[in-house]
């Protein structure tokens, strides 16, 4: 239960205190607003080192999308013809954590790709879909020299797994959208070892991408990112931010549906206090430290999501083609990818298959007797209150 009185006593204890970071951070946001148009004519060249970003593109912080539709049929007309005889594909993962309750520690995860291979008709529409599971038992907790039940081991073997899904959608050629960030600045506070498994995770898929006919991209829907907003705090000296993010200063710049921003490299320092003098993500990266390129996009009524991919991507022309064709993923479903939707409602664990997951292992352990089938198992699942 919430112990109600209690909180009140502590929320009015730092009332003042929560005031304060409130007012603070709507000061910074009228702050870089003054100053947003400016923003477009920074010069990254002569920025510090670790800016947070560096623009590649030039002209207008924001770009704005110049189709208009009077009708839903017109909308999805324009759909066609960015997405037809065009493959899109996404990728998504779920994972059961280790209980202790259950003894030794055993986890589950699973991933999966979904490609979406668009026809000139949806009657030759053709959906490609595959997954790849993995079971980890402690041998492989003991193997990666981490705690017997770490949630952060199971969220890298996730992160393994979905890049591999990832490589084989642009092997085969699709605009492939990821669900998540291709900077893994979370992994810089985490075990060496488990570091290790996200940074050779990601370089891979960044070679994959590198020699691959598909298009590679990050799709991060709610980004928390400071990127621009330190870009700004480095270009204008009146400007500081504490508590600004990229997303709050730009939700509130008058973009439109579809329209984004121009293209930056990320160059973010994201090392914490004390740990000067170890790399940043980015410059774990090797040949890829400067070369993760973003833009933010709005799609939805509540704010921007950002949008990663290489550089190359820029580089080749087609960053225009990329924001089309997730305008486009955005328009079938209603301010969100549906390719991305799709994959995450197929690969999403619910609950009821997590007690599933258990009476499994139980099975395997000798704890319960289930010897049915898995399409029988499903039928007794589905049956049960």
């Amino acid at each position: 239960m919430l112990y109600l009185d209690d909180l009140l006593t502590e929320l009015n204890k730092r009332k003042e205190e929560l005031m304060l970071a409130d007012n603070t951070a709507y000061e910074e946001l009228e702050n870089f607003k003054k100053r947003l148009a400016d923003a477009g004519s920074v010069n990254g060249s002569i920025l510090p080192e670790h800016a947070g970003a560096r623009p590649v593109e030039d002209g207008n912080l924001i770009r704005p999308f110049e189709a208009y539709w009077e009708t839903r049929e017109d909308a999805l007309s324009w759909v066609d013809s960015v997405i037809s005889n065009l493959s899109t594909g996404a990728v998504d993962g779920s994972q059961i954590y280790p209980q202790h309750s259950t003894g030794p520690a055993i986890s589950y995860v699973q991933a999966l790709y979904i490609i979406n291979h668009h026809a000139s008709s949806d009657v030759d529409e053709r959906v490609e879909e595959k997954t790849f599971v993995r079971l980890l038992t402690p041998s492989d907790f003991e193997d990666a020299r981490v705690y017997a039940y770490s949630k952060e081991f199971v969220d890298a073997v996730r992160f393994v797994e979905e890049c591999a899904c990832m490589g084989e959608v642009l092997q085969k050629g699709a605009f492939g959208l990821f669900d998540g960030s291709l900077i893994v600045s979370h992994a810089n506070a985490l075990n060496a070892n488990i570091r290790a498994r996200y940074l050779h995770a990601v370089t891979t898929l960044l070679s994959i991408a590198e020699s691959s006919p598909g298009v590679l991209a990050a799709y991060i829907d709610a980004p928390h990112s400071r990127d621009v907003v330190r870009m700004m705090s480095c270009a204008f000296e009146e400007l500081s931010a504490r508590w600004l993010t990229d997303a709050l200063l730009l939700r509130d710049s008058m973009m439109g549906w579809g329209d984004r921003t121009k293209v930056f490299v990320c160059d973010r320092d994201d090392r914490r206090y004390g740990e000067e003098g170890r790399e940043t993500t980015l410059e774990s990266y090797g040949e890829w430290k400067d070369k993760i390129a973003f833009f933010y996009i709005r799609l939805n009524k509540s704010g921007v999501s950002r949008v990663e991919f290489p550089l190359e991507v820029y580089e080749q022309g087609l960053t225009e083609k990329l924001a089309d064709v997730i305008r486009a993923e955005s328009l079938i479903r209603g301010d969100y990818p549906d390719i991305l939707w799709r994959a995450h409602s197929r690969v999403i664990i619910h609950m009821k298959e997590r007690k599933l997951f258990n009476e499994c292992v139980g099975s395997i352990k000798g704890e319960t007797n289930i010897d049915w089938g898995a399409k029988d198992f499903y039928k007794q699942y589905e049956a049960s209150p």
